[in-house]
């Protein structure tokens, strides 16, 4: 039946948006019931970290400084968490923990899926062919695999819209709208900076601009460039209040200490390409090429079975693309250019990205991924207009279409029979080769299986069947569903039954634990406080916190051994108590300065004496008392008594930030054991007070003020000129 009429392109409309609803329902419906999604990094750090925010917006506490993690952590400098983001401070200070994690969670998907639609539509492409592109992008494996990091989701999911933006903007006819596009665009900018994920705004920003070099060389809209830029720039002086932290935090992290950095890491090894004919053949569904365990979210690219037979027919020209050429040709090379970036050092291109500057720092090359995906959503998007358009008159297919619909499935049977020679630890028999796929032999035969259905309705569409396109859509929301949706935790819990899978020893008040269950965040939802943590920036640090004397100056009241069932079975953890930790805040009269405090710390008493790095003039004697009247996050009150001149020590981490007064009067935070706080006091009572006050954060807020003045300047200042523009030509 042909399908190039009105009603047809209704009713495939229909279809996408039923598929594309059903999808964002199987999503939220844990969410309506009050459960969370605890997977990976959302119960290990995203839920943890916003506990804490949320109960210092509820208690009025400043949030910029995480006690509970690392003896205390900037964690406005780490920004996942983007407090100063104004929807994020709205929703956690008005709907709690659970409300608040519940929506940011999941609004990504439904702001990505009507972004993608209006962006698409804004291209002229028709509403079947808008809607599926706007699911297949949504829901692509890159979104649904990367749900465990959602501030991600959450600046790809401004995308669509940055796009809208910059498309209005340089080829708008409305002045007002154009100015209106160009705040947006400034808005948008600011937007992603403060939901702190940098690597993400630049991914962002580099589609953002190439579309722009795209319309520039289309429309001859050079000139416009010019606000659009401006508009832009003021965006990134107003992202300053996240940006400049996060500097901050990157110059003190450990990625930058010991050469333990490597832009390389999680690099996409080029055998996952075989995700396209085969998504479920490998175990965890990806190969990581890795020595050591890594994200395996970060490796999918399955995109589903049919979207890539499509997007080869767009590539190869093997449909009739009309006057989408141009578009096409530059997603074919987007899509390629993107995968040999994402190889990492495997494709050799993104070595030249390693050396520009900042954006050299980022790792994670396969997360160019994204790219890739957002080209193959497009490219569906043209597949389905070009087929709906010929199909009124359909006739033989061309001998590219053909060989495509041949070759699909030979590849993925090829892919399963060879994969027991190809890939890593594989075996030639079927029987080994069961066995290391993730779900048997079945997961294995799906890759051919899914590749034959896809070809069968990719033939039927290209002989003018409106039935099949209308499957192609609903297969495909399946496909995407049960490959990225699956990967989610699906045994969501709600917050309290959460915090109960936290089985550690009680500690008293001031004290901390370290413990290998506590390499992620957990702990902290019971309010444990802990030596170390999980956060995007580990902070580097100068001591040895599997040695004792480090354990007792970060007042450890336990730590942990590795430690093997009886059976033999998995590797586990036996938790100990540390002999003596320290208490919290202490005075010492003897202060030695040191060049290696790692080693140095093994060979001091502890009690009495303190690492430096300056001499200091100490009164000696009797070591005095020091009580601590008020601790809060950011704000600690502390109340010394002493003979003479002493050392106020602290097991607070030391960062510049932190500020001290004595009496009134202002005095030096010096690093103890090169990790704590130390602040010299002089004798009878002293009442001390540290604030943690970091000069990036104050600039960082001066900036953001300044490039949101020039915004609004710049924003009046073009709309004057469209007014004047107006009159003129009446």
């Amino acid at each position: 039946m042909p399908v190039g009429t009105n009603s047809s392109e209704r009713f495939l409309f229909c279809v996408g948006l039923i598929s594309a609803l059903a999808l964002l329902l199987y999503i939220a419906w844990p969410l309506l019931q009050g459960k969370l999604y605890v997977h990976d990094d959302l119960g290990n750090y995203h839920i943890p970290a916003r506990a804490f925010y949320a109960k210092c917006l509820a208690n009025g506490f400043s949030y910029d400084w995480w006690p509970n993690i690392y003896c205390g952590y900037y964690l406005q400098g780490d920004g996942q968490v983007g407090m100063y983001h104004p929807f994020h401070r709205f929703l956690y200070s008005h709907l709690g923990l659970s409300g608040g994690f519940a929506i940011e969670l999941f609004i990504g998907f439904p702001v990505m899926l009507v972004g993608m639609y209006v962006f698409l539509r804004r291209l002229a492409f028709a509403r079947d062919a808008s809607i599926f592109g706007a699911l297949v992008f949504t829901f692509s494996g890159f979104n649904l695999l990367h749900f465990c990091h959602i501030q991600a989701i959450e600046i790809v999911a401004e995308l669509p819209w940055l796009l809208i933006a910059v498309d209005v903007s340089l080829r708008g006819a409305n002045r007002f709208g154009v100015a209106i596009a160009n705040l947006a665009v400034a808005v948008l900018v600011v937007s992603d900076f403060l939901l702190g994920y940098p690597q993400y705004v630049w991914l962002s920003a580099l589609i953002a601009g190439l579309y722009a070099l795209y319309l520039i060389g289309q429309w001859q809209s050079t000139w416009r460039v010019v606000p659009l830029v401006l508009f832009a720039a003021c965006g990134v002086v107003a992202g300053s209040v996240q940006l400049l932290p996060t500097y901050d935090a990157l110059k003190a992290s450990a990625r930058l200490s010991g050469g333990a950095y490597d832009p390389f890491t999680y690099s996409l090894n080029p055998l996952n390409v075989f995700q396209f004919v085969a998504p479920y053949l490998f175990g965890g569904r990806v190969i990581t090429g890795e020595t050591v365990w890594r994200h395996t979210t970060e490796y999918g690219i399955y995109d589903g079975a049919i979207v890539f037979v499509m997007f080869l027919m767009v590539a190869t020209g093997a449909v009739r693309l009309g006057g989408r050429r141009r578009l096409s040709l530059g997603l074919v090379a987007l899509a390629v250019i993107s995968l040999v970036l994402a190889f990492g050092r495997s494709g050799g291109l993104y070595t030249a990205v390693t050396h520009v500057p900042l954006v050299g720092r980022f790792r994670a090359p396969a997360r160019y991924v994204l790219l890739v995906q957002f080209a193959f959503a497009i490219g569906a998007a043209v597949f389905l207009e070009a087929v709906r358009e010929k199909s009124r008159a359909a006739g033989r297919l061309t001998r590219r279409a053909k060989a495509i619909l041949v070759l699909v499935p030979i590849a993925a049977l090829a892919t399963l029979v060879l994969s027991g020679r190809v890939l890593p630890g594989g075996a030639a028999s079927w029987a080994a080769l069961s066995s290391q796929v993730r779900g048997g032999l079945l997961a294995a035969l799906s890759g051919p299986l899914l590749a034959i259905a896809a070809v069968l309705i990719v033939f039927a569409a290209l002989r003018g069947s409106k039935l099949a396109l209308a499957v192609a859509i609903v297969f495909t929301a399946a496909d995407l569903g049960v490959y990225g949706l699956t990967t989610m935790d699906r045994k969501p819990q709600t917050l309290a039954t959460f915090a109960q899978t936290v089985n550690l020893p009680e500690v008293a008040p001031g004290e901390r634990i370290e413990a290998i269950p506590t390499r992620n965040d957990i702990a902290t939802l019971k309010g444990l406080h802990q030596v170390t943590g999980y956060v995007g920036l580990p902070p580097a640090k100068a001591l040895d916190y599997a040695r004792p004397n480090a354990l007792r100056l970060a007042c450890a009241a336990y730590m942990s051994v590795p430690a093997r069932s009886a059976e033999g079975g998995a590797p586990g953890a036996l938790i100990i108590p540390v002999a003596k930790p320290m208490p919290r805040a202490r005075l010492v009269t003897a202060a030695v300065v040191a060049t290696d405090p790692r080693a140095e710390v093994e060979r001091i008493d502890i009690e009495s004496t303190a690492l430096v790095s300056e001499p200091l003039e100490l009164g000696g004697g009797a070591a005095g008392t020091a009580t601590i009247d008020l601790d809060v996050p950011g704000h600690i009150e502390v109340v010394t008594q002493a003979p003479s001149r002493q050392l106020l020590v602290l097991s607070e981490s030391f960062h510049r930030g932190w500020r001290a007064t004595v009496d009134g009067d202002v005095a030096k935070v010096i690093p103890v054991c090169g990790d704590f706080i130390g602040v010299v006091v002089g004798d009878k009572r002293r009442n001390v007070v540290l604030d943690f006050k970091p000069e990036s954060l104050s600039k960082g807020i001066l900036f953001t003020k300044i490039g949101l003045t020039a915004m609004v300047l710049l924003f009046l200042v073009t709309m004057l000129a469209a007014r004047k523009a107006k009159s003129l030509s009446q």
